[in-house]
């Protein structure tokens, strides 16, 4: 457009010029013949005229010449300014462009590179061949794709990335657009375009990838579920694996909220309970209320869950971030732990019960054995004493439980039948039951040894047989007791019976100590506990199923002894072995005490007892009897036999001691060398046991 106001100014300025040259030689020669009538002046006037209209004619041509030359020097300036701020902002910008015309084999650069591409070429000119030589294959073809759409007028600009291929195994990421700037008929077309170097956008878009990439890879594998979800819907716009496992549905099922809802939370009051407490604590906009504990869920294959949430909202992007925990293990091993502490704590109650007890059973079966030893030498009936004796050692057997069940010690253990076990506990069951009641029993024909103490593994099976009895004793039924040998070295012991069941809501509390089902007076609720804690102690394990109105069943696992040892049989009862030494008896429990000096009296001994340590403590500073043997109990008020033994040993080192306890003695040792306790004796005593205790004693007081 610009060429052709130029084209129009010249033409025009030809006319005028023509125009007035014509007038001024038509007008000029009229007006000088009408005035000079001789025609030999008008030679001279006629050169006076050309020599003005020559002068005028030039004047008016600088004038008009010098002022587009003005116009054109202007431009000119003008367009120097142009290309120097584009060059300015193209440096600014580090992008170069470039200039080619279709069909030529060069590309015209810009005089300004990006730093990283000046290895191009250091000429303006370039061949395109080895442009095109720099780029991989499928850049290649890309490009040519965009030019050629650019050409044939399919588009009107384009813009690609490209790699290009450096000297020394550089590569620099390139962004590259273009334009077309002339296409006219008969012409190649002009191509324009820049180019700049997108290699650190690259690095950093890759960087940025690979710390998505790594992140993706965390919360895929957190140990929580976590899901991101849009706050104006509750869609779920993202889940990882761990957020559907724990919730046990798929994805997809559980992307929308109500459905979220619907499926997790099955029962429709239990869900708006959870639905409007959630919703509330959401709609608060404190993020401090949006936690949630224990929630009990439902998962698609119907099992049940307990789980806690919390929500962290991100109000500014329309977003929630759900973490999610499944807390069912959790909560269980809690509620096994808080039932280990209740049945240790129990267990040492009855720890101190059972001391207590085997301190009064001490006196009723001492006693009772020092009355039968005088009906026997006179002569008269026994048979009450042995009933009183007779009961006093079951008391102290249960005791002995007592003291397993508080897990004060273990006792050593021997080979035990399991078999025979249960068929002793089946002949003396067998007369107490009434005639409602069967018997079924399936037993191995080979003997099933474990390793155990016979007297606690008859008092589980007693104790589970009775139960079974006691839950049919309405409407009668069977008692099945079955020994199976399992595959992995271990026995199944199963005592099942077809009475009324146990109830649901209370089956998980069966072994707990004290609790009972039975009515006042016909059940302590220690029975379960026992049998729990002796097959626990027993390296086994124990369950119960029932079913109301159907049957009960227990189930023991044992582990099987496979070594070769006989099981012993019951031990003769030792004789009553006699002494004169002088024997010191130290007992805070007076019926103890008494009992004690009266049967070593009676049997030779020379006895003095106390029932105050101190006062023995004090007798022995006194010197004034030399003893042999000193009896003391190991729970004392204000001093152990421990204590008692140290101070003794600070007066004389050679009287040998006997440790009596209430507890299993066992737990007790004569760690310190400078004690003389020779032997720990558990009450209540056998007196023919206690006699032979301190005859071995004093037969051997240097071992």
């Amino acid at each position: 457009m610009g060429m052709k106001v130029k084209d129009l100014s010249v033409i025009k300025i030809a006319l005028i010029y023509l125009g007035i040259g014509f007038l001024w030689i038509l007008f000029s020669d009229l007006l000088v013949e009408s005035i000079y009538k001789d025609s030999t002046i008008h030679t001279q006037i006629q050169t006076i005229k050309g020599t003005f209209f020559i002068l005028c004619s030039s004047v008016i041509i600088y004038i008009l010449i010098r002022r587009d030359v003005s116009r054109l020097v202007a431009a000119k300036d003008e367009l120097q300014d142009a290309k120097k701020r584009l060059s300015f902002a193209l440096n600014s910008a580090l992008v170069g462009s470039w200039d080619w015309r279709y069909g030529d084999r060069y590309i015209t650069l810009t005089e300004y590179y990006p730093p990283s591409l000046t290895a191009i070429s250091p000429d303006r000119k370039v061949r395109l061949s080895k442009i095109f030589g720099m780029l991989r294959a499928k850049d290649r073809r890309s490009i040519l794709e965009h030019l050629k759409g650019l050409i044939d007028g399919k588009t009107e600009s384009f813009s690609a990335e490209a790699l290009l291929k450096m000297d020394g195994n550089k590569n620099v990421w390139i962004e590259l657009n273009g334009w077309i700037i002339e296409k006219e008929t008969g012409k190649p077309p002009r191509l324009f375009g820049i180019f700049k170097d997108i290699s650190k956008q690259k690095e950093l878009i890759e960087n940025l990838a690979k710390r998505n990439r790594y992140i993706e890879s965390i919360v895929e594998n957190l140990p929580v579920g976590l899901a991101v979800n849009l706050i104006d819907s509750g869609r779920a716009e993202y889940m990882n694996k761990q957020f559907s496992e724990i919730y046990g549905w798929p994805p997809d099922k559980i992307t929308d909220i109500e459905h979220f809802f619907e499926f997790v939370y099955p029962d429709p009051v239990y869900r708006k309970e959870i639905k409007d407490r959630v919703m509330a604590d959401i709609m608060s906009g404190d993020p401090s209320k949006m936690h949630w504990e224990n929630i009990r869920i439902v998962a698609e294959d119907g099992s049940r869950k307990i789980i806690s949430a919390k929500n962290i909202p991100i109000f500014d992007q329309n977003l929630m971030v759900s973490l999610v925990e499944d807390v069912t293990e959790k909560i269980e091993l809690e509620r096994k732990l808080r039932q280990s502490q209740k049945m240790e704590a129990i267990g040492t109650l009855a720890g101190g019960i059972a001391h207590d007890f085997n301190n009064i059973l001490t006196a009723i079966l001492g006693f009772a054995e020092l009355l039968k030893r005088k009906q026997m030498e006179s002569g008269e009936d026994e048979y009450e004493l042995n009933e009183i004796i007779t009961a006093s050692k079951r008391a102290a057997q249960l005791v002995a439980q007592i003291l397993t069940f508080s897990r004060l010690s273990e006792k050593e253990k021997c080979p035990v039948d399991l078999k025979s076990a249960v068929n002793e506990t089946l002949r003396i069951i067998r007369a107490s039951l009434p005639p409602s009641i069967t018997i079924h029993a399936d037993l191995p024909e080979s003997e099933c040894i474990i390793l155990g103490d016979p007297t606690q593994i008859q008092q589980v099976l007693l104790n589970l047989c009775t139960n079974s009895a006691h839950a049919m004793k309405k409407n009668g039924g069977t008692l099945g007791i079955r020994i199976r040998i399992l595959k992995s070295d271990r026995y199944e012991l199963t005592v099942e019976d077809t009475g009324e069941g146990i109830d649901p809501t209370v089956i998980d509390r069966i072994f707990e100590p004290f609790f009972t089902t039975k009515g006042v007076g016909e059940g302590t609720g220690m029975g379960l506990s026992l049998v729990h804690g002796i097959v626990k102690n027993h390296h086994g394990e124990v369950s119960v199923s029932s079913q109301l109105n159907i049957g009960t069943k227990f189930t023991i696992i044992l582990p099987a002894y496979k070594k070769q040892v006989p099981v012993p049989s019951k031990p003769d009862e030792p004789a009553i072995r006699h002494g004169i030494e002088r024997v010191m008896v130290v007992d805070d429990e007076i019926a103890v005490s008494d009992f004690i000096s009266r049967f070593l009296s009676q049997i030779g001994y020379q006895v003095k007892s106390f029932n105050d340590p101190m006062e023995a403590i004090e007798s022995l500073k006194a010197g004034n009897d030399s003893y042999k043997l000193i009896v003391s109990d190991y729970h004392m008020p204000g001093m152990t036999g421990k204590d008692f033994a140290l101070s003794v040993s600070r007066l004389n080192k050679n009287i040998p001691m006997i440790i009596l306890s209430g507890q299993d003695v066992s737990e007790l040792s004569n760690d310190d060398k400078n004690l003389n306790v020779k032997m720990f004796l558990q009450k209540p005593l056998s007196i023919s046991a206690f006699s032979a205790a301190v005859r071995e004693i004093l037969d051997n007081p240097a071992d």
